[in-house]
């Protein structure tokens, strides 16, 4: 069932696939849109995705983890504020998705605890003999801010009570309802 409590919406790149998106929407818990759905069978740069979703409020998901090492991606995250997790393993897509779907509370509690921009990741470990699916912190706004500053655009907001207004000054879907 899809939840009330949160207004957030998610975007699976393309290295994601659609399996991984059907996989999501089949347990109804978010919304989300897959890659060919927002940008058919184009090859949008890193860039250029990451900006028109932020640009929509969604949060981004992607397995691409050369994202983090991109300095015209991290850029992009820096000045449209987006909230980008990358899911890491090198396993199929369809266990991908059951890691989300494992970690989906801890993403919705790290997403919404956290001013944008930022990159985590959902990472699966060992502990005790059981897997344990996180989702831990590799670029937060801070970092972001002191890599790109002034030449990356406006520098993030620090208001706690973010969503409400994102810094751009249009309103946030979840309280313009």
């Amino acid at each position: 069932m899809l939840r009330d409590d949160e207004d957030l919406e998610f975007f699976a790149d393309r290295d994601l696939g659609k399996a991984f998106v059907e996989r999501i929407r089949a347990e109804r818990i978010c919304r989300i849109t897959g890659y060919s759905e927002r940008f058919g069978e184009t090859n949008a740069d890193d860039d250029h995705w990451i900006a028109e979703i932020a640009d929509h409020g969604m949060v981004a998901l992607s397995h691409d983890s050369a994202i983090r090492r991109s300095p015209l991606a991290r850029r992009a995250v820096y000045v449209h504020r987006c909230r980008l997790f990358i899911l890491r393993g090198q396993v199929s897509t369809t266990v991908l998705a059951e890691f989300f779907l494992c970690a989906f509370d801890k993403v919705v509690r790290f997403a919404s605890e956290r001013q944008p921009p930022f990159i985590a990741v959902i990472v699966r470990r060992q502990r005790l003999g059981k897997t344990v699916v996180n989702v831990e912190m590799a670029k937060s706004a801070e970092q972001l801010s002191e890599e790109f500053g002034s030449e990356g655009g406006p520098a993030p907001v620090t208001d706690v009570n973010y969503p409400q207004t994102l810094q751009s000054g249009r309103a946030d879907r979840s309280t313009a309802r």
